[in-house]
């Protein structure tokens, strides 16, 4: 259930991302490099094309997360390559709380959560700056 829950969590944020795009576009508000809706499903740089507010916290990581799972979710069993994986899985950790720490710089890390409250709340900023830019249509 939690995989099923995340995969369309993540198409649900990249497409209301998006939707934020095409109506700053279509407004003539986008970023000047910002000429179309890119295909692709890195959510983060979408996130920042659509000049959304910073995320905060373990935010950032759970973007993170959504661009990985529309990325290899139900497509390949596992990344392309190790490095690919690795750079990708290394990067979310970074978001990790660390929980206790040992000689020699050894830490134990606990992962964030990606549940509906976290999906809600992030969701809800992109949803609300598309129906703001809404309101400016004639």
């Amino acid at each position: 259930m939690l995989e099923a829950f995340q995969r369309e969590a993540s198409i649900a944020l990249e497409l209301v991302v998006k939707a934020v795009i095409a109506q700053q576009i279509e407004l003539g508000v986008a970023q000047d490099h910002v000429t179309k809706v890119r295909h692709t499903h890195d959510v983060p740089a979408l996130w920042r094309d659509a000049k959304l507010p910073s995320l905060t916290g373990q935010d950032p990581g759970r973007l993170l997360l959504v661009k990985t799972t529309l990325m290899w979710s139900g497509r390949y069993p596992a990344p392309k390559t190790d490095k690919e994986g690795a750079k990708d899985y290394a990067a979310i950790a970074e978001y990790y709380e660390v929980v206790a720490t040992f000689g020699g710089g050894q830490s134990v890390k606990r992962p964030f959560s990606f549940e509906w409250d976290d999906f809600d709340r992030i969701f809800c900023i992109a949803r609300d700056a598309f129906w703001d830019l809404r309101s400016y249509l004639p």
